[in-house]
């Protein structure tokens, strides 16, 4: 199943000419949708002009889920060619080898570093490759990798992982503390806030492996 949404505010003077380029992938479950409409909230609050578009199938059983994020002065189209995404997040490696293809030459891949066996590997159809981040290692321009169980740890909970890894993400975006700050607002229940500005701000501080 898929589906698209174009979201957009007044054009912001310091917007690059070039739209950015970003894709979210994963599994169901971690939290992909949700990361993705904190950068369309937070790219909106900085006056962005934004096009998204998620695909997710099997998403509650565990089905790979991938959300297109584009943003810039004026965007036209919500899906990502092939060989011209800026940055891919990922929340479970292999799923970051599975859509490797996607990233510029020079593009940024944030991974965590953790096995989630597709339905096919959980069945014993396919084995689950034992090089995956040398594989992505040698096709991507730069890799970051995160421990996601030591993140988990010091977060005190898996379920705040996506905000830790917008977190991450917000360093290579260029909006300020304010615009993700609402945009955690607008994505987050008053209950939920404080938790997920947490860790928002703990993935703003990490370091790669």
């Amino acid at each position: 199943m898929s589906m698209s949404s174009v979201l957009s505010g007044s054009t912001p003077p310091s917007a690059p000419p070039a739209p950015i380029n970003l894709l979210v992938v994963g599994v169901g479950g971690q939290g992909i949708l949700t990361l993705s409409a904190l950068v369309v909230s937070a790219a909106m609050e900085a006056g962005f002009d934004i096009k998204q578009s998620e695909v997710h199938g099997m998403a509650q059983r565990g089905g790979s889920v991938m959300s297109h994020v584009r943003m810039g002065r004026k965007i036209f189209s919500p899906v990502i060619e092939p060989g011209t995404a800026d940055m891919i997040v990922a929340l479970e490696k292999l799923e970051a080898l599975r859509h490797i293809h996607y990233l510029a030459p020079q593009g940024v891949l944030i991974v965590e570093d953790r096995v989630i066996p597709p339905l096919p590997v959980s069945t014993g159809e396919m084995a689950y490759p034992p090089d995956v981040l040398e594989q992505c290692r040698a096709r991507a321009g730069r890799v970051e990798v995160y421990d996601g169980a030591a993140l988990a740890l010091a977060l005190g909970t898996e379920r705040t992982l996506n905000t830790c890894f917008a977190g991450v993400l917000s360093r290579h975006l260029p909006f300020d503390e304010a615009a993700w700050r609402k945009g955690l607002e607008a994505c987050f229940s008053a209950r939920n806030l404080e938790a997920n500005v947490r860790a928002f701000q703990h993935g703003r501080s990490v370091l790669p492996l």
